[in-house]
């Protein structure tokens, strides 16, 4: 329902099962997974659509062409294959560069020195909103850039990810 809050939904969806499943369902005898393991893939599945619906609902800067290096063993590789010598950079085009405004500290903010850029991940907020920001709703934050544009890009080693049943 619009302007619901994930509490609500799964309220909602423990509500529906227990209608549907509980002694006065008309599935009561029906042999089913269970109502923990039911709301625990709910819930899951729920952060994943709305993750989803945020991410597609993000504002994004237009594209970008920019130079690129090309490192000595992707060269030497694309020579090989391709038989030229001549791949000495690339054009690389910028796609979902999300859109951003610029942040100025304001007074009582320290303006930091960052030495390296790095990427920020997407990610879920429990924003504070309402009257005296007492209420919590869910928005994502789209990955960003952070660091100075003339600094290097700090790579980060890649994440292992396990899905498991």
């Amino acid at each position: 329902m619009p302007g619901e809050t994930i509490a609500e939904l799964l309220d909602r969806a423990r509500h529906e099962h227990w209608m549907q499943y509980g002694p006065i369902g008309k599935f009561r005898d029906v042999q089913i997974l269970g109502e923990d393991k039911f709301m625990h893939a709910t819930e899951k599945i729920s952060r994943f659509i709305l993750g989803a619906l945020l991410w597609l609902n993000q504002k994004l800067a237009p594209l970008e062409l920019v130079d690129g290096h090309v490192e000595r063993h992707a060269r030497k590789d694309f020579d090989r294959h391709t038989g030229t010598e001549k791949l000495d950079k690339v054009r690389v085009v910028q796609l979902r560069k999300r859109a951003t405004a610029t942040h100025e500290p304001t007074e009582g903010e320290s303006k930091r020195e960052y030495s390296v850029r790095w990427i920020v991940e997407g990610h879920i907020r429990n924003q504070p909103v309402g009257p005296g920001r007492r209420e919590r709703k869910l928005i994502w934050i789209d990955a960003y850039v952070k660091g100075p544009d003339d600094k290097p890009m700090k790579i980060a080693a890649p994440k292992v990810y396990d899905v498991s049943r």
